[in-house]
């Protein structure tokens, strides 16, 4: 979904630069989380961490039926500044 949203964004003409960061807890291999950062030519900004825990669905309800809620500049995830 984030992609997705990313795209869109870039397929509408703007120019993004996107960054995404693994977080580890000390010596594991397994990730915690992610940190994914994105700005736009024409304003866009996205920085969103996603966990990555056991005990998390992979698509929970809300996103299989699409209500994720849209902020005022119609994004789910990023900003328009």
């Amino acid at each position: 979904m984030i992609e997705r949203e990313v795209s869109k964004v870039v397929k509408a003409g703007e120019d993004v630069a996107y960054k995404v960061t693994p977080k580890y807890d000390g010596d594991a291999v397994i990730r915690t989380s992610i940190r994914i950062r994105a700005e736009g030519s024409n304003g866009y900004r996205l920085d969103y961490e996603l966990s990555n825990r056991a005990d998390l669905p992979l698509y929970s309800a809300e996103v299989k039926a699409g209500n994720l809620p849209k902020n005022e500049h119609g994004f789910r995830f990023g900003t328009r500044i």
